[in-house]
């Protein structure tokens, strides 16, 4: 499949399943706003040191934590269970699988671990370059951040790009009971370069211009006091969910694509 295919695939399988995702999405990601609430009110307690008045976490989090985790990604293992084996979910909510969401996770922060290796040298060294763009008087004015603000550290995130999109495949090969591992994802998208370089480049393009319109908008919208209404929030959080879900369902095409050989379309 070219990369045009892929995301074109990816965009949509959202259409055809919209059904599906709201069933799979809705109700998990609703107890995510529950026990972010909740998180709020008893994510600190107050104690008494030496006489003063502190606030310090709480052990409610070491509870809430793993919770909030298996919350994110039980819906994301279910996205792609259906994507790939056709599992359609079974009522209001997606089928329970603990131990695939366990997976998921597991390679997620073994993956962003082993690419931050990669990442964080570069912006060691682009870092200071881009504070100096920051001008603070022109923010308090409403003008939007320098371009270079956006284009210097997409450009530097090509190559981690690149590793995580020839590594990213044990993510769906975790959620459907495949442990491919690095190398048998490196091996599956061996040959696809040129395909797995547009997709790169297609998808920072769109992060670029996203995060350029964001920057231009933010300042008009926010109020005498700096505050975002509320609105423009939902509006944030609709467009990150669906940004996302674009995502996984990119990462379940090239799947079927490279490592099962299979034509989603």
């Amino acid at each position: 499949m070219t990369a045009i295919q892929i995301l074109r695939e990816a965009l949509f399988s959202i259409l055809r399943n919209w059904r599906q995702a709201i069933q799979i999405f809705l109700i998990p990601l609703g107890l995510v706003v529950v026990l972010f609430v909740g998180i709020l009110f008893f994510g600190t307690q107050t104690v008494t040191i030496d006489g003063q008045t502190v606030e310090v976490p709480s052990p409610f989090l070491f509870v809430f934590f793993p919770v909030f985790l298996f919350l994110i990604f039980w819906p994301v293992v279910a996205w792609h269970r259906l994507l790939v084996l056709d599992e359609q979910p079974k009522g209001l909510m997606p089928t329970l699988r603990p131990y695939a969401v366990l997976r998921y996770v597991l390679n997620l922060i073994g993956l962003g671990l082993l690419l931050s290796l990669t990442f964080m040298p570069i912006m060691a060294v682009i870092g200071p370059i881009m504070m100096r763009e920051i001008n603070p008087e022109a923010m308090l004015r409403g003008e939007m951040l320098p371009l270079s603000f956006f284009i210097l550290p997409t450009l530097a995130s090509l190559p981690a790009f690149y590793l995580g999109i020839r590594w990213c495949l044990i993510l769906p090969g975790a959620a459907v009971d495949n442990r491919i591992g690095l190398s048998g994802s490196w091996n599956s998208t061996s040959g696809k370069s040129s395909v797995l370089i547009m997709i790169v480049i297609f998808g920072a393009a769109i992060s670029l211009i996203s995060q350029v319109v964001l920057s231009a908008v933010t300042p008009r919208i926010l109020g005498a006091d700096q505050t975002i209404p509320m609105a423009f929030e939902v509006t944030q959080l609709v467009a990150q969910t669906l940004s996302s879900l674009f995502v996984l369902s990119m990462l379940s095409t090239m799947y079927l694509a490279f490592v099962q050989n299979k034509n989603p379309s």
